[in-house]
């Protein structure tokens, strides 16, 4: 019998850490060379920081590009190296502009920013897509199209994946009917052809393991929902 003083003490350690779960579940940032940086936001300055490999990693964004159509982006990579770029707009309308994106004064780029549901978010001045590898090209310099999606803030998303955690919601539901009711699952299979069914030793003891198998790839799930 569970004691019912260390079991209110199960849930309530349980519940603290859930809510320290979905705090970081839920920050809003971007992602980076597979790494997620978190959002920082000080009036028109959008800072993302993190880590990569115990290095920081820094991306700041300063002007907001849709009211004043110009942004400086800087990159703080891991290695040390430090690259800014300009981000000017002509003009914006509804998901469509017309950008140019400067490295020291010099134009990099010059096309259209206009996101699509398939990756592509730049055009070239032909009306082309540019199709780009998500945060750097072959020679190691960080895409246009990288750049261009931070300035307008359109790849801002939350840190956590919801496709784990409906896993692990499933296999939690799972594990307390089968441990509220241990015979359930047994009865349930067996029912519609042996009268009174019961277990084998056997069986109790795979039930028991697989609870533990229950526990450890809910754990696991809940770690992928933060690292996807």
């Amino acid at each position: 019998m569970i004691n019912k003083k260390y079991f209110r003490l199960a849930i309530v350690v349980i519940l603290i850490l859930l809510c320290i779960y979905f705090y970081f579940f839920f920050q809003k940032g971007i992602h980076f060379d597979d790494t997620f940086l978190t959002l920082n936001k000080k009036d028109n300055v959008f800072e993302y920081i993190g880590k990569k490999n115990g290095n920081y990693m820094k991306i700041t964004v300063v002007g907001n590009i849709i009211a004043t159509k110009a942004s400086t982006i800087t990159y703080e990579l891991e290695d040390k190296s430090s690259y800014t770029y300009e981000v000017k707009s002509s003009e914006y309308f509804e998901d469509n502009g017309e950008i140019i994106i400067l490295e020291n004064d010099v134009p990099k780029f010059r096309g259209t920013y206009r996101p699509t549901n398939i990756g592509i978010v730049l055009w070239d001045i032909n009306g082309d897509p540019v199709i780009e590898n998500n945060y750097f090209n072959n020679s190691f310099i960080v895409t246009n199209s990288h750049i261009a999606s931070t300035v307008f803030k359109d790849n801002i998303t939350k840190r956590g994946s919801l496709k784990p955690i409906l896993y692990a919601i499933v296999i939690s539901i799972i594990l307390f009917i089968d441990i509220k009711w241990p015979l359930f699952f047994f009865q349930l299979n067996h029912f519609l052809d042996v009268k009174d069914p019961k277990p084998t030793d056997y069986y109790l003891a795979t039930q028991k393991f697989s609870r533990y198998i229950g526990g450890i790839a809910i754990i696991i799930l809940l770690v992928a929902g933060l690292m996807m």
